[in-house]
């Protein structure tokens, strides 16, 4: 009997073991699947049954190959966006709407639609703006959207500013706190660093970093002035801890990597440093030392003194 029992346990035990490596199995496979794939959210306008009017969001969960880089990635989302359709359901972007630009600051991305998107009914426009903002925040890399048009009668102040959390309609009726913030910017005439001291205008109660950073990639209206970071660079994550500010930016390919010259390194580091609680800071690409793509001397943690 007691043989039989143990047996018994035995093959429960050998049993439950060739199912767990077979579920183990299947996620590995599935992982692999997914290499070079975005699976995500897609947001579009719930319609009344009966007066086909938008009523509220409503999304579908879609899988879609990776772009090669963000602007590419978000592009196709807008065009997944465009093509949704059926079952109570209607596109944020409508047919008669397309997207003329997008443009990207830091980790924010302004949507730019054409004229047609303004003749919307006031309700409509303002889900299709929170249904591409929701769409497009679900990306590691964008935290905040702002979709607008451009026409006679549209002013800026009809812009959505949004992210995954809220919409604003009104800019005006937020209370903003302001504080005076340090960026090394490049003196395109004397290749030299110059000092610029820029008032950031604020929800928050205090300087985050990603503020500062998002401050210093905006070109700046300043004649001969530019700013450090090349065009398109964005972050892929920003850290801080124990006094290190680690920026890590996306893959952009080696050509715009070269733009990443000595000049525009010491101006990052400097201006991040003349933050309050940095003392260095720490850059990588994609989570790699900079070294691997062809730049010397900036690996370990950068200092204004290096």
């Amino acid at each position: 009997m007691k043989r039989t029992m143990k047996r018994t346990v035995f093959l429960l035990l050998c049993l439950l073991m060739l199912c767990a490596a077979g579920v183990a199995s299947c996620h590995q496979q599935k992982k692999e699947a997914g290499e070079g794939e975005l699976q995500l959210q897609i947001y579009c306008l719930r319609m009344d049954g009966e007066k086909k009017q938008p009523r509220g969001l409503a999304a579908e969960e879609v899988t879609m190959p990776q772009g090669e880089n963000i602007q590419e990635t978000v592009e196709d989302i807008l065009l997944k966006i465009k093509q949704v359709s059926g079952g109570g359901k209607a596109a944020a972007i409508p047919a008669g709407v397309t997207v003329n630009e997008v443009a990207f600051y830091g980790n924010s991305v302004i949507v730019s639609l054409s004229s047609t998107f303004d003749e919307l009914p006031e309700v409509e426009k303002s889900l299709a703006a929170a249904a591409i903002a929701l769409t497009l925040t679900q990306l590691d890399s964008i935290d905040y959207v702002k979709v607008s048009c451009a026409t006679d009668s549209y002013n800026a102040s009809n812009d959505f500013y949004l992210n995954g959390d809220n919409v604003i309609l009104d800019e005006s009726s937020i209370q903003f706190n302001t504080f005076d913030i340090t960026l090394y910017l490049v003196n395109t005439q004397t290749d030299q660093l110059e000092k610029v001291v820029r008032t950031l205008k604020t929800e928050e109660d205090q300087v985050y970093l990603n503020g500062v950073f998002s401050e210093l990639v905006r070109q700046p209206e300043e004649e001969n002035l530019q700013s450090p970071v090349p065009q398109g660079m964005m972050l892929r994550r920003l850290s801080s801890e124990n006094g290190v500010c680690e920026l890590d930016f996306l893959e952009i390919g080696a050509e715009k990597v070269k733009e990443l010259d000595e000049l525009s390194v010491q101006a990052i580091v400097k201006t991040m440093c003349a933050q309050d609680g940095v003392r260095g800071v720490l850059l990588r690409i994609d989570g790699k030392p900079l070294s691997e793509y062809g730049l010397e001397g900036y690996d370990d943690v950068l200092t204004c003194e290096k």
